[in-house]
């Protein structure tokens, strides 16, 4: 194998290794014997490779060997923690950036609310948005879109109320990916007049808002006014995703409404959308409660397709 002869060509063999998860400790070698882990560049590179190939350890040592580590690199490291989970990692690397004087940009504060809601740190996720707030970081959609999530799984409908708000005040109320995050979060917190409200104001249908308002719907119990958004959206072109399906199936299946919810079964394979490990769950009481056991076979072999 011929070695490359620039750091141009050594961070391209980086970049090929880190989206192969393979050769990193050859790659690193060929850097070290070229002489090119001393090029800033390279150097960046090799932590970007370790963090996306999950081993957070080796790029924090490269990280602390590097003279001047920029935002990306530090950027890098605290979202790699935070989206494996390890809160208390990504915010001591997040504390040892600001005590370096680099200041956290908008994709570090972002990939940390996500990396958080991700692993299902949901209060650190809204700790990052308010602390992004509190410094006089403007929240883009890919901020709000990703802790709105996490706001509803910890039901807070006043911080729901207030981001809300501020989609409103920016202007930001027609970002489809907002649309769908504020009806999933009202309708994690039981508020199944707002969820459909903002579904009201939406300016185009949207597969993600659909998915959301049925969900929202079916899991405060409002059967009826699922079923008539899910068929509307039906009837008006919308490619409905497994979670509609499974989430219109499982409110039938759930209060009493068994006949819909095998209808809906067999409209489910006809579409071609498959099921996922929560639909066949939802669907077999209501195949036991009419006491369909042809239907409770063509399930499980729909399961085992």
């Amino acid at each position: 194998m011929q070695m490359p002869s620039s750091s141009s060509s050594i961070h391209s063999l980086i970049y090929a290794c880190s989206k192969l998860n393979n050769f990193k400790q050859q790659v690193h070698a060929i850097a070290s014997v070229s002489g090119s882990n001393s090029d800033p560049f390279v150097q960046s590179s090799l932590v970007h490779m370790y963090v996306k190939c999950s081993q957070l350890k080796v790029a924090r040592k490269l990280l602390d060997a590097m003279s001047e580590p920029d935002v990306v690199s530090w950027s890098a490291l605290v979202v790699g923690y935070a989206r494996l989970g390890h809160v208390s990692e990504a915010k001591e690397v997040f504390e040892d950036m600001e005590n370096e004087r680099i200041e956290p940009n908008i994709v570090c504060c972002n990939g940390l609310i996500a990396g958080f809601n991700q692993s299902g740190y949901y209060s650190e996720s809204v700790w990052m948005f308010r602390k992004m707030h509190s410094r006089g970081l403007k929240h883009n959609g890919t901020g709000i879109s990703s802790v709105l999530p996490a706001v509803g799984d910890l039901e807070d409908l006043i911080l729901g109320n207030q981001i809300h708000g501020y989609v409103i005040k920016m202007g930001t109320v027609s970002d489809k990916c907002i649309v769908s995050a504020l009806i999933d979060m009202y309708g994690k917190c039981g508020c199944g007049s707002q969820t459909s409200q903002v579904f009201d104001e939406m300016d185009a249908l949207d597969v993600g808002a659909c998915s959301a308002l049925v969900s929202g719907l079916s899991r405060n119990g409002l059967v009826d006014e699922a079923l008539m958004v899910f068929r509307q959206s039906k009837d008006k072109g919308v490619d409905l995703n497994v979670v509609s399906w499974t989430s219109v199936i499982a409110a039938c299946s759930q209060n009493g409404k068994d006949m819909e919810a095998l209808d809906l079964s067999r409209g489910m394979q006809i579409a071609g959308v498959k099921p996922n490990s929560i639909t066949i769950p939802c669907l077999l009481p209501a195949c036991g409660n009419t006491a369909r056991l042809i239907h409770g076979k063509a399930a499980h072999g729909f399961w085992d397709l």
